[in-house]
């Protein structure tokens, strides 16, 4: 499974900050931790979740590791 999920990120119409917020977010991680482990403010982990909701069609956190995996 982890080497559909690595083959899904090369794959995402998505800016390379955007993957590397996508892998966390789809891991679990809480958007404050997204922030502290990429060294970026909230407001920046916010904004690149929104854009990649908008990018790949989704609406909640649920959705976006199925969709990863999709992509694969």
């Amino acid at each position: 499974m982890a080497e559909k999920f690595y083959a899904a990120m090369r794959n995402l119409p998505l800016s390379p900050a955007q993957k590397e917020v996508a892998m966390l977010l789809a891991q679990g991680f809480s958007n404050e931790k997204i922030g502290e482990r990429l060294h970026i403010k909230l407001t920046t982990v916010k904004d690149h979740i929104g854009k990649i909701f908008i990018k790949l069609d989704i609406h909640r956190r649920e959705e976006l590791l199925p969709k990863l995996l999709a992509f694969g």
